[in-house]
C-alpha cells in the first residue's frame, strides 16, 4: 500500500444563493462577502489539470438551475489524497472557502448567466435589486397610486410614454358601462358612440368572422405546434437516413427535454386553471398528472439502470463508483443517490394522488408544479440518448396532433373523411377530433394516425400552403 498522495486540489462548490433577508443568511455566509449566503448542494473536488472540465460542468449546473443557483471554484492548495496513488475527490475534506482562492465562479442573476460574478459589482447590484423588490412591495404599490409616479417611473426606464394617453369619461357614466375608444388623423383619443356606424373594414372583419367562425390570431390554438409537427414529419437524417417524427424526435431532442418540456407545460397548466377554465379543460388532456408521476418513475428506474452500469473503483479497498463527477461509496449509493431521488418522487405521487382523488379541491396544478419543479432542479441529467418514457411519447404526440388537427381544420380548409369517404363540415369536423381525442386516451399514436390521415385525405401540403399564405417569406 502506498502512503497518502500530496495533490493539487481544486473544489468546486455549487448551489443556491441566499440574500441577507433569508433566515439561515448568516450560517451560509462564505468566501468572504456580506452580500450572499451559499446554501451549497455538493462540493465536488477536481485536480488542477481537470480545472476546465471543473467550470464546464459548473456553468451546466448554473444553467440547468433555478434562478440565483451558483457555481464557485476555489484552488485548495495541496491535499493529502487516497492511499493507492489514484485521485478520489470522496476522500477530500477540509475545504476552505476564501475569497482569495476563488479561481473561477457563475451565477444565474435575473434569468441571465454572469461569469465572474463576486467580482462583477453590476451583478451583485442586480441580484440584490431582486430581494429589495420581494421585501419592499408595499412601498411599491404606494409610489404606483398617482399617474405622475407612473410616467416618472417609465421615463427612467426609458420607456416612451407617448404612446399612452388619457381619456375624458362623460359625465354619469354608470359602473359597468362600456366605451368606445378610436385615434383621429392627429393622434388624440376619442370616445364613440355604439350606435356609430361601422366602417367598411370593420364590416369586413365581422364578416369573416361571421363566415367561418374563427378569428384569424397567431396566438390561437397554439399554431406553432402545426409547423413543428410538419418539421418533423418531413424530417430526414442526413447521418443516420432515418426519417419522420420518431428520427426528428430522438435526433432533436434529449432525455431531458421531457422534463424541461412537462414542467413547462404544468406551470401553464397551473396558470390556466386560475384564469381560463375552458382553456385548461381543453389543454389539461395530455399531459395529465398521471403522465408526470410515470416520467418521474421512469427516471427513477433508469437512474438504477445507469449506475447499475458504471465501472466500479476502489479506495482504501472499500469500492466506490464515480457518479456524476461525485465518487461515492457502492454502500452509499442508496443514500446519497437513489434516496434523496425516490424522496421528490414521493412528494409528486402524493400530489397527484390528491389531484386524482380530489381534482380543483384541495390540490391544484399550481402544487404539481412546485413538487415537479423540485424533482426536475435536484435530478441527475442521464445521456442524451436514454430512451424518453413511453407515457411521455404518447402525450406528447397526441398533444401535437390535436392541436395540428385544430389548426388544419380552422384555418387551412382542411376537413375529415366521413365513413363514406365524402368531407364532413366544420362543424362536424371539429366534433370528429374532439370524439376522436377521448376515444384515443392513453393511446394518443392512434390520434396521431388519424391526423395523418387527414393530411392525406385533403392533400395537404405545407410548404405549398405557407408559400401560399406569405409569397415574399421562404419556407
Amino acid at each position: 500500500m502506498l502512503g497518502a498522495i500530496i495533490m493539487i486540489n481544486y473544489c468546486l462548490d455549487v448551489g443556491v444563493l441566499l440574500s441577507p433577508e433569508d433566515k439561515y443568511f448568516e450560517c451560509y455566509k462564505a468566501y468572504d462577502n456580506d452580500k450572499y449566503g451559499f446554501h451549497d448542494e455538493n462540493q465536488i473536488a477536481y485536480l488542477a489539470k481537470e480545472k476546465d472540465d471543473a467550470i464546464l460542468y459548473g456553468k451546466a449546473y448554473v444553467e440547468n438551475g433555478v434562478d440565483g443557483t451558483y457555481a464557485v471554484l476555489t484552488d485548495q492548495g495541496e491535499c493529502e489524497n487516497g492511499n493507492d496513488g489514484d485521485f478520489d475527490d470522496g476522500c477530500v475534506e477540509g475545504f476552505e472557502y476564501k475569497h482569495k482562492n476563488i479561481i473561477y465562479s457563475v451565477a444565474k442573476i435575473n434569468g441571465r448567466i454572469v461569469e465572474n460574478f463576486l467580482n462583477e459589482d453590476r451583478a451583485v447590484l442586480g441580484w440584490r435589486k431582486i430581494t429589495e423588490n420581494k421585501t419592499n412591495t408595499k412601498e411599491n404599490k404606494t409610489m404606483k397610486n398617482s399617474r405622475e409616479n407612473r410616467m416618472e417611473a417609465l421615463k427612467a426606464a426609458n420607456i416612451e410614454t407617448g404612446k399612452y394617453f388619457s381619456v375624458t369619461l362623460p359625465e354619469g357614466l354608470k359602473p359597468g358601462s362600456t366605451i368606445n375608444v378610436t385615434i383621429s388623423e392627429d393622434g388624440s383619443p376619442v370616445i364613440v358612440s355604439p350606435e356609430k356606424k361601422r366602417n367598411s373594414e370593420e364590416e369586413s372583419f365581422l364578416s369573416q368572422i361571421y363566415e367561418d367562425g374563427y378569428v384569424r390570431n397567431t396566438r390561437l390554438h397554439r399554431r406553432w405546434v402545426m409547423a413543428q409537427m410538419f418539421r418533423m414529419l418531413n424530417y430526414k437524417s442526413y447521418y443516420t437516413g432515418k426519417s419522420g417524427y420518431d428520427a426528428y424526435l430522438n435526433d432533436h431532442y434529449g432525455y431531458q427535454y421531457q422534463f424541461e418540456m412537462m414542467l413547462e407545460e404544468i406551470r401553464v397548466l397551473a396558470e390556466l386553471q386560475d384564469r381560463d377554465i375552458k382553456a385548461f379543460n381543453e389543454r389539461s388532456r395530455f399531459f395529465i398528472p398521471d403522465v408526470v408521476s410515470a416520467t418521474c418513475n421512469d427516471y427513477i428506474n433508469k437512474l438504477e439502470i445507469y449506475v447499475n452500469k458504471l465501472p466500479v473503483h476502489k479506495c482504501k479497498g472499500v469500492p466506490y463508483k464515480k457518479v456524476f463527477g461525485r465518487n461515492i461509496f457502492v454502500e452509499d449509493l442508496n443514500k446519497y443517490v437513489y434516496y434523496p431521488q425516490k424522496s421528490n418522487f414521493a412528494d409528486v405521487k402524493r400530489v397527484v394522488i390528491n389531484i386524482r382523488n380530489h381534482h380543483s379541491m384541495t390540490f391544484s396544478y399550481k402544487d404539481l408544479y412546485r413538487v415537479l419543479r423540485k424533482f426536475c432542479t435536484n435530478m441527475y441529467r442521464l445521456p442524451n440518448e436514454t430512451p424518453k418514457c413511453r407515457e411521455w411519447k404518447d402525450a406528447f404526440k397526441g398533444e401535437g396532433s390535436y392541436y395540428t388537427l385544430m389548426n388544419l381544420i380552422k384555418f387551412h380548409g382542411c376537413r375529415v373523411p366521413g365513413v363514406k369517404g365524402n368531407m364532413m363540415s366544420l362543424k362536424d369536423s371539429l366534433a370528429d377530433v374532439e370524439s376522436a381525442v377521448d376515444c384515443y386516451r392513453g393511446v394518443y399514436y392512434r390520434l396521431f394516425a388519424y391526423m395523418k390521415r387527414v393530411i392525406e385525405s385533403n392533400n395537404f401540403d405545407f410548404n405549398k400552403r405557407m408559400k401560399e399564405l406569405y409569397p415574399k417569406k421562404s419556407v
